[in-house]
């Protein structure tokens, strides 16, 4: 097992929409920090920052959406 035993997990079919990434998985973690929320860094892979642009910080050099 994950050892998962008390944490509720919630399962969905993603539909099928032209364009759309393959083979996604989607996390949600709420999560208590010190940080404020400016600080909180979000991490994507692999073209997954499509998902989200509006939280995706721009790489050197390239401009914001």
């Amino acid at each position: 097992t994950l050892g998962y035993h008390d944490v509720p997990l919630m399962c969905a079919q993603e539909m099928n929409v032209s364009g759309a990434l393959a083979r996604v998985v989607r996390v949600m973690a709420h999560v208590d920090s010190e940080l404020a929320r400016a600080e909180v860094h979000h991490v994507y892979l692999r073209g997954a920052e499509a998902l989200r642009s509006d939280l995706i910080e721009p790489k050197q050099g390239e401009s914001a959406p």
